[in-house]
């Protein structure tokens, strides 16, 4: 006969309670490395421009009118669509943000530089190319400009607002080519 441990009640309590402790004693480190691992998604309102606008005297692009900007405050002022149908990655993002931040500082070959390096990340990035054309655009690069919206429309297949505002380029280099 097996004889009956007066004291087992007690250990499988002692047990199940240090198993309890080692479960608090494990959680925050489970809980910040589960922060560490989340992206939180960002939500992009609609658009209601392109980001050209024409004047008597000439051409206003903002290349990054889509690219919100670190600040809340300005980011809820500024409206930004939905990036193309390519998946783009959190090092695409981070460059778009550094081009961003060239381009504010007038340094437009640099914001160019930087958006060059993203596109051989993402190649085949529609919102890239279609970005660099404005900028290209934007500093009198007409050929190069249209050339580059001509590739985003290749690649923006089935994204017609994307196509939209490429013609809206080519449309512009030929207007200020006499075309």
């Amino acid at each position: 006969m097996r004889s009956v441990n007066p004291l087992q009640p007690i250990l499988t309590i002692f047990n199940s309670l240090n198993r309890l402790r080692a479960f608090w004693a494990v959680l925050p480190a489970l809980l910040v490395i589960h922060g560490c691992a989340t992206v939180s998604p960002t939500s992009s309102p609609t658009v209601k421009d392109d980001g050209i606008e024409v004047h008597d005297e000439g051409v206003d692009i903002d290349p990054f009118y889509q690219i919100p900007d670190k600040d809340p405050e300005d980011r809820a002022s500024r409206s930004a669509p939905q990036v193309s149908s390519k998946a783009t990655s959190g090092t695409v993002l981070a460059l778009l943000s550094q081009a961003k931040e060239q381009e504010k500082s007038g340094n437009p070959e640099k914001a160019a530089a930087v958006l060059e390096r993203a596109l051989r990340i993402e190649p085949n990035n529609a919102q890239l190319w279609y970005r660099l054309a404005l900028l290209r655009l934007q500093q009198g690069q007409l050929d190069l400009a249209k050339s580059l919206a001509a590739k985003s429309s290749a690649l923006a297949q089935g994204d017609e607002g994307l196509q939209v505002k490429n013609r809206t380029i080519m449309e512009q280099v030929d207007l200020l080519q006499g075309r």
